[in-house]
């Protein structure tokens, strides 16, 4: 008996340690955060990417908002005409680098946007 509490409370103890461990990594977004560059990184857009998804709702948002909410979209990013991107994070792998990056895009090409034109879909791609 003695061995099964000690069993069962080992793994309570787990189960909450990976519970904060999982808490600890996502972060509420933040707008003067998000806009935070260091060098070309945007640290702390990863850890708030997925409340920003979760608690906005980008798709039907215009130009305007998407402006006011998450700034100036990345010009070094080579996206589609439609399309407007936001770097994420640099993933290095041993052999390679990829960029994460959120990409919104528009209902009309980036040449004829006005302040009203919205966001048509939302998708987080790696380059």
């Amino acid at each position: 008996m003695r061995f099964r509490i000690s069993e069962i409370m080992i793994k309570k103890t787990l189960i909450c340690i990976i519970f904060t461990f999982i808490i600890s990594c996502q972060k509420e977004f933040n707008k003067k955060e998000w806009l935070i560059n260091v060098g070309g990184e945007y640290s702390h857009r990863d850890k708030m990417l997925k409340s920003l998804i979760k608690n906005t709702e980008l798709k039907g948002k215009t130009f305007e908002e998407i402006m006011n909410l998450l700034g100036n979209p990345n010009d070094y990013c080579n996206y589609d005409k439609y399309e407007l991107g936001y770097r994420i994070k640099k993933i290095d792998d041993l052999n390679s680098s990829k960029i994460k990056s959120l990409v919104l895009t528009l209902e009309k090409p980036k040449e004829e946007v006005d302040l009203s034109t919205k966001v048509i879909e939302v998708k987080i791609i790696y380059w």
